[in-house]
């Protein structure tokens, strides 16, 4: 929830109409995963909070997940570990996608 993951959550919200329009699909944020619980109580009212990813992994109505976080670790093992609960990701992380790349 920092800058890109509340600017993410902000433009979903914001353009929510025109992405159910378009696509025929209302986008729910359903969780969000921190490190710290009280550092992001002000998303609170918005979205559930959790700091443990296995929530995100085993909830079978989460079926994107968007990583934000960044960096490499443990940015990989949250994004293999979703693609293997059969979820799809969406990532603009660099770094770990030169890694994969090869």
């Amino acid at each position: 929830m920092g800058t890109v993951g509340s600017g993410v959550l902000n433009i979903i919200k914001k353009n929510n109409g025109k992405i159910e329009q378009t696509s025929g699909q209302t986008i729910v944020v359903k969780k969000v995963l921190v490190r710290n619980l009280q550092k992001y109580q002000e998303f609170a009212e918005k979205v559930s909070l959790t700091t443990d990813f296995n929530e995100i992994l085993s909830d079978p109505e989460i079926k994107i997940v968007t990583e934000v976080m960044g960096g490499l670790h443990p940015a990989k093992e949250y994004i293999s570990g979703a693609l293997s609960a059969g979820k799809n990701v969406v990532t603009a992380n660099k770094d770990l996608i030169e890694l994969l790349r090869n």
